[in-house]
């Protein structure tokens, strides 16, 4: 049976393969980036792999947009119900510690923690009886990193808030059955 499936961080990397993977082995996929034209080039490459693929692509910044109002609607004219969300889009900023501003610090943390909130949160009620949540962050929130000290510090958020969101779901989706 197909599933459901929403990929945010989808125009490159694990994102961009996992779109790819699930379209391929026939799922309906929602695919998420801000970036229009590889977000183009990936529902053709979809295509190329299943010519019955079913992908819907949106370009939407998670930083920036409204997911209650600008996201929701076009994820419930897609999708009755839910049964894989993947909250793949990451944001960093390559420069020292002492050189990244409270803006850059921001749009870090809005991308690779709120938004990952604020979407499950809205999508709870659509999430199917089985539904699987995968957040994917970096190790740098367990090992850290000098290279890249402001995406350490919200990849360790990122981290406690999976658990937070692990047992908070898991209570909501038990209480719906």
């Amino acid at each position: 049976m197909a599933k459901k499936v929403i990929v945010t961080g989808a125009s490159r990397g694990i994102g961009f393969e996992l779109v790819q993977k699930y379209a391929e082995a026939g799922h309906e996929v929602i695919a998420l980036s801000r970036n229009s034209d590889r977000l183009e080039q990936l529902k053709e490459a979809c295509l190329k792999l299943n010519p019955k693929a079913i992908v819907h692509i949106l370009s939407f910044d998670l930083a920036e947009g409204d997911i209650a109002a600008q996201l929701m609607p076009f994820i419930e004219s897609c999708f009755q119900h839910v049964d894989i969300l993947i909250n793949n889009a990451g944001a960093l900023v390559a420069k020292p510690f002492t050189e990244i501003s409270a803006e850059e610090l921001e749009r870090i943390y809005h991308v690779n923690v709120l938004s990952v909130f604020k979407l499950t949160q809205e999508l709870i009620p659509k999430l199917s009886n089985n539904a699987h949540i995968v957040n994917i962050s970096s190790v740098g929130g367990v090992q850290g990193s000098v290279k890249f000290s402001g995406l350490s510090a919200v990849s360790y958020t990122h981290l406690q808030a999976h658990e937070t969101l692990r047992y908070l779901v898991c209570r909501l989706l038990l209480e719906k059955k």
